[in-house]
């Protein structure tokens, strides 16, 4: 299934609530990447963090699906899906871009607060939608 709708489907589906967080995080850490290149170290690469939340992104699902797991830390204490880990990894990206190209705006730092809370706050309705549906396939 391509979109996950009940607790089964998280972690299975290729998008599910997670999807939201990812594309959040995504953003979150070229944000903070951004600010820190520029105000500790001086310099601006905004074209490399793109590069590095893409690498931090394929560490964080390998961290998620081993770590996490094994402490029993992650959702249900089940591993990914590949293709769920793989669309993951597509949403942080995207939340980088998404972040890049709010960097080139004026107001960068307003619309990007707003940008994470509306993300987290949609991210958790989804979650509340999908955690209290009933599974239809049962």
């Amino acid at each position: 299934m391509i979109i996950g709708t009940t607790r089964k489907d998280v972690n299975e589906a290729w998008i599910d609530f997670y999807s939201i967080g990812h594309l959040v995080l995504g953003f979150v850490v070229f944000f903070i990447s951004y600010w820190f290149s520029l105000l500790v170290l001086r310099i601006q690469f905004r074209e490399y963090l793109t590069i590095f939340t893409l690498i931090f992104a394929v560490l964080w699902e390998l961290f998620e699906n081993i770590c996490l797991v094994k402490t029993r830390f992650k959702f249900d204490k089940r591993k990914d899906s590949v293709e769920n880990s793989l669309f993951d990894i597509v949403f942080v990206f995207f939340g980088a871009i998404i972040c890049y190209i709010m960097s080139l705006l004026e107001a960068f730092i307003i619309i990007g607060f707003l940008f994470m809370i509306i993300g987290v706050s949609v991210m958790e309705v989804c979650a509340i939608l999908t955690l209290n549906s009933e599974d239809h396939n049962e």
